[in-house]
């Protein structure tokens, strides 16, 4: 059975001409994956451990 609000593009019934054309469902599953982290204890490694300089940061300051 379809459904009306996953299953259009748009804010407010179908609205194709907002959307880009590599919009589909498996995005909002990709999308969702950024919560994952806050199904982790607030004890666990993840959270408590130092923070790290990240890949991005070192090549945009030159410490690559």
């Amino acid at each position: 059975m379809a459904n009306p609000v996953l299953d259009n593009i748009g804010i407010c019934k179908s609205q194709p001409e907002y959307g880009e054309g590599y919009i589909c469902s498996g995005s909002l599953y990709l999308a969702s994956t950024a919560f994952q982290p806050l199904g982790i204890p607030s004890d666990d490694e993840f959270w408590v451990r130092p923070a790290k300089m990240w890949t991005q940061y070192k090549v945009w300051n030159s410490t690559i």
